[in-house]
């Protein structure tokens, strides 16, 4: 009887939720989450530069940006074009994510100061 009874008793909750998503820039936005040391190597390595690697990358990341596509439909696509990361692993959904959001940051802020 307890148990039955505690686990309509927890349900109830989600009876009454009104079913909104709340997306993850909802949820990030007190707390975003940070690059790591070791996630920071695959923007950059060697001889091969943070400048360089997004310069590479500019065409088709602007067309991503023009499609709004999810980091993990760029993690696909990036890894189906066999485009890899400067340390020459695949993408994750994560590493995509911090792709887009860094070169949209350098992208836009370079194309203001231009104006």
């Amino acid at each position: 009887m307890g148990s039955k009874a505690r686990s309509r008793s927890m349900q109830r909750g989600a009876y009454k939720r009104d079913g909104r998503h709340l997306g993850k820039g909802v949820l990030h936005q007190a707390c975003p989450p940070r690059l790591t040391d070791r996630e920071r190597s695959h923007f950059g390595l060697g001889t091969r530069t943070t400048d360089d690697f997004f310069t590479s990358l500019t065409p088709v990341l602007l067309a991503f940006h023009h499609n709004r596509f999810t980091a993990a439909k760029v993690s696909q696509l990036l890894n189906a074009r066999q485009v890899r990361t400067a340390c020459g692993d695949p993408w994750t959904p994560r590493l995509a994510w911090f792709l887009m959001s860094i070169w949209r940051e350098g992208h836009f802020r370079s194309r203001s100061t231009k104006s």
